[in-house]
């Protein structure tokens, strides 16, 4: 299988495809898995998750993981084309990771920790899972995750299946076999989107100003022009055409993270722009299913990313200000509404309703809030509630 790929051209012919459909699915289905775990380990590590839960050194817990991912990688693309060098990094991997849970095995593992984060998301924002499932999907991806190549292996052994030899240890230790190998079955290109977008989120989470946003710009404008290389439109497209998709993308990014701070116009031209950026990348190239893949990653997930809040929670209230003012504090929004009355909101979809006239700071992770009687009202970010009302002196 491996012989066949390297013979062929970078682009995947129909026929090797079908052959090997199963390996490859399951191949891209590994790969996603390992994207997301980074995505949220990152996510984790930039919101001070790693700071409340461990005593370590948070930075040491993003690298550890980040590496453990970086082998895990190698390791999927060695068992896509059943390499015997993938039976001794199986094995050293499962001697690092043992080392690390040895570790943290008075206090929480970070793995776990992890793998509890993304069923928590699903749970949250896909769909409500009982207990048992919640538990199931955090030890099926934490077993799935870790413990999968040195079963994959051992099944080979046992049962004595067919392995390949021809992998050079000096090209799998340098990180070429794995960079040429993922290039030729095109999931270099999944983990350059990956990183696009968590660049994105790394903006989103960590700006203390929502002017920050405004760096979707260039790395929108990056992403489409990486994309149409990548999902070969290049071919398809004059310069001319080019220039204008360029020239469209900067205007609509702009209007998009500019029209956030008026109440309902913001999602209203959100959409508009996903709707007519589609239109014309596609009447340009002609590839109509491959512009909604570069409109859904440029255009959708990017400036969302950028933002760093669901946009589509409470379109009623512009968001005008981002605070961050204290170290580790929760992080929220001023909004507004049409009377130009302030609120605040999270992340998400919490919201304390614009009907205040000014939005003020008291101390770390409580805001005050002066409410139409001229009454400050202070609200704890931390726990979400109310404080006793206090007048004004």
């Amino acid at each position: 299988m491996f012989r066949k790929i390297t013979k062929e051209s970078v682009t995947l012919s129909s026929n090797w495809y079908k052959k090997y459909k199963g390996p490859y699915l399951l191949l891209i289905f590994d790969i996603a898995i390992l994207l997301i775990v980074s995505f949220f380990t990152l996510k984790e590590y930039l919101i001070g998750s790693f700071d409340k839960v461990f005593s370590t050194n948070p930075l040491l817990i993003l690298l550890l993981v980040l590496i453990l991912m970086i082998f895990r990688f190698n390791l999927s693309l060695l068992m896509f084309s059943k390499q015997l060098l993938g039976v001794y990094i199986s094995a050293f991997f499962l001697i690092v990771l043992t080392f690390m849970e040895l570790y943290y095995i008075d206090g929480k593992s970070p793995l776990l920790f992890l793998f509890g984060s993304i069923a928590q998301f699903i749970n949250k924002y896909v769909i409500k899972l009982p207990t048992f499932i919640y538990v199931g999907i955090k030890y099926f991806l934490y077993i799935y995750t870790f413990y999968f190549p040195i079963l994959f292996y051992s099944y080979f052994k046992l049962f004595n299946k067919k392995i390949n030899h021809n992998a050079r240890k000096f090209d799998v230790i340098t990180g070429f076999y794995a960079s040429t190998l993922s290039s030729k079955l095109k999931i270099i290109d999944m983990v350059v989107v990956a990183f696009q977008i968590g660049l994105a989120m790394s903006i989103g989470l960590i700006s203390d100003n929502i002017n920050w946003a405004y760096l979707v710009i260039p790395l929108s404008l990056y992403s489409v022009s990486d994309l149409i290389k990548r999902f070969g439109l290049k071919e398809n497209l004059t310069n001319t055409k080019k220039y204008i998709i360029y020239l469209f993308t900067i205007l609509f990014l702009f209007g998009i993270i500019y029209t956030q701070k008026m109440p309902y116009i913001g999602l209203i031209f959100f959409i508009s722009v996903v709707v007519i950026i589609y239109i014309i990348i596609a009447a340009l190239s002609k590839k109509y299913v491959k512009s909604v893949l570069i409109i859904f990653v440029s255009f959708f997930i990017i400036p969302i990313f950028c933002l760093g809040y669901n946009i589509f929670a409470y379109p009623q209230y512009g968001v005008i200000s981002k605070s961050v003012p204290f170290c580790n504090e929760k992080i929220f929004y001023i909004i507004n509404d049409k009377e130009g009355n302030l609120g605040i909101r999270n992340r998400e979809s919490k919201v304390i309703k614009p009907t205040y006239r000014v939005v003020d700071y008291y101390k770390k992770n409580y805001i005050r809030l002066l409410n139409r009687n001229c009454e400050w009202e202070i609200y704890d970010l931390e726990k979400g509630i109310f404080l006793p009302k206090v007048k004004e002196r």
